[in-house]
């Protein structure tokens, strides 16, 4: 079946096998977050780009790799934000926060992917649905990310949404077969 990974808390990075109320090891949770982040997120979308950071084309350029990504895994959706946040603000619990309290859950959201780009950090981060979540390791997400970041440097962003979106559907096809999500490790993300 899958080959299996683990859930990470956004604050402290602590892995667990099971979704808990709060994490494990700094006691972190959902209330803290929204009380972090007191504001209404934006619902959930292909690219989600609240401050314009990015052009309004890109998403039509995407339709096409996010179509055939979701012609290979429809039960999978992506969502893409571009955000500028305030200096010091932890990346990975604002796009926890996002991803947990955008309008609209339903119960596809354990499903989803959510990548977060911080123009201001120079960051990137990875918030996978529940059900995605254990079953892929880790350092597939981090390389796929890497890959990503390093197009995105250049300012190329169509190129970047695509590159992860090339590696997602070989990372989730992998999943499905441990032989093969050990060959994946070992090949260059790009």
């Amino acid at each position: 079946m899958f080959s299996g990974g683990g859930m990470v808390c956004p604050r402290c990075q602590t892995a667990f096998a099971e979704e808990p109320d709060a994490c494990p090891g700094c006691g972190y949770h959902f209330d803290q977050a929204c009380e972090s982040f007191p504001f209404s997120p934006p619902p959930l979308g292909l690219l989600m780009n609240p401050s314009g950071l990015v052009s309004d084309s890109l998403e039509e350029s995407l339709q096409g790799p996010y179509q055939d990504f979701r012609s290979c895994f429809p039960q999978v959706d992506i969502s893409f934000c571009f955000v500028a946040l305030s200096p010091g603000t932890p990346l990975n619990e604002f796009a926890f926060w996002l991803f947990n309290a955008a309008p609209g859950a339903t119960e596809l959201r354990a499903w989803h992917l959510l990548v977060t780009i911080d123009f201001d950090s120079g960051q990137i981060s990875l918030t996978p649905g529940y059900a995605i979540e254990p079953f892929v390791e880790s350092s597939d997400w981090t390389a796929n990310l890497a890959a990503t970041a390093m197009a995105g440097s250049r300012g190329n962003w169509i190129e970047a949404l695509e590159i992860f979106l090339h590696n997602t559907k070989r990372i989730l096809r992998c999943a499905w077969d441990d032989s093969c999500n050990k060959q994946t490790r070992s090949q260059d993300p790009s």
